[in-house]
């Protein structure tokens, strides 16, 4: 089987046809759907599982996820699944016995307590032949907890669409803010926006959180200084990160998963001052010896009130520099066109395999 022969099936937890309508019309960025519409575009064979699942099935998904028959009937007729987010026993097993090529991306988040769970990712590590993840941190720690070989997972670049995010950022409306504010985003559990709201506070600025609010503080409402923004356009985005003086990514400790991933690599690439938490996988993307973002010890209110003061307090010339270096890195090493190189470099292998 010649490698663009490959007929691919992505799995998504979400419905794709009104997203690849939005990329097409520039409205939302392509790393949305992890380099479908690329791959559609270099001329491979890519189509989207993602059907809603009946009331049965969606009360089912917890225990057997993907249990989606018309799912499981289109799949057969595609040579390799590639299925983002959870694992599923089922397509596990599937892909085994049809003789299917598989891969998970970005299926593996905090090592879970409960040992059926546990259970139930050893069983689908073994099972799939490649497990994507984006970090050597995170292919070093499961290997270990599940005692399979490091080469059972494949470490892929996280990308953003630069040419979305560019474009959007320089169309922003110029600054409207007279008092001055600190910017973060984030809507994962991995998030510690309580120190930051401590740490803005005892620094006498604004902070503006892009998040939900099951991710703040009960007592989030005693912060003047604290405005929450729930779901805003992209366009209201850009105009944030035009005026904010620092964008932050604050995380909790000890944390197995790439949180802050996309927020960190977004403020760099728009050339913004940022200050990141320091985590083992931020890191494998801007070292603190690069000098590319400021990092901050975890859960430290008196850490981030000095990393913060430094950005706020850095020279211009200095701080565009830092800013400069962090935009290049991104420039570099994390387009989409590199995702699409990454993953590829599976397909091949993987058609080779089957050859």
């Amino acid at each position: 089987m010649t490698p663009n022969a490959l007929k691919i099936l992505y799995f998504f937890n979400h419905p794709t046809a009104e997203d690849e309508r939005k990329i097409a019309s520039g409205e939302i960025p392509s790393d949305r759907l992890y380099a479908m519409v690329e791959l559609k575009r270099c001329g491979w064979c890519v189509d989207a599982c993602d059907e809603r699942l009946s009331d049965f099935e969606y009360r089912m998904r917890p225990w057997m996820s993907w249990i989606n028959w018309a799912c499981i009937k289109k799949a057969m007729q595609f040579d390799l699944w590639l299925v983002k987010d959870n694992f599923s026993f089922i397509l596990s097993i599937l892909a085994r016995l049809c003789g299917k090529k598989l891969i998970y991306i970005d299926s593996l988040f905090h090592y879970p307590k409960s040992r059926l769970r546990r259970a139930s990712i050893w069983l689908n590590v073994r099972l799939a032949p490649q497990i994507g993840v984006y970090s050597n941190f995170q292919a070093d720690f499961w290997s270990q907890k599940m005692a399979v070989k490091r080469d059972k997972f494949r470490v892929f670049s996280y990308t953003v669409d630069h040419d979305f995010y560019l474009r959007g950022f320089a169309a922003a409306q110029a600054p409207v803010e007279d008092t001055p504010f600190v910017l973060a985003t984030g809507r994962d559990m991995g998030r510690d926006f309580t120190t930051l709201i401590q740490a803005t506070a005892r620094l006498g600025i604004g902070l503006k959180l892009v998040t939900l609010p099951y991710l703040l503080p009960k007592n989030i409402d005693e912060y003047a200084h604290v405005q929450v923004l729930q779901r805003i356009s992209y366009e209201a985005l850009f105009s944030l990160y035009r005026d904010a003086v620092a964008v932050v990514v604050p995380l909790r400790d000890n944390i197995e998963y790439p949180s802050g991933i996309r927020a960190g690599l977004e403020a760099m690439l728009l050339g913004r001052p940022t200050l990141c938490t320091q985590s083992e996988i931020l890191n494998e993307y801007s070292a603190p010896d690069e000098h590319e973002i400021v990092y901050c010890a975890p859960h430290s209110v008196d850490d981030m009130v000095r990393s913060l003061s430094t950005i706020i307090d850095m020279p211009d010339d200095e701080k565009r520099q830092m800013c400069q270096r962090a935009q290049e890195k991104v420039l570099e090493r994390y387009s989409m066109a590199q995702f699409v190189v990454e993953l590829e470099q599976v397909f091949h292998e993987m058609a080779n395999s089957a050859a």
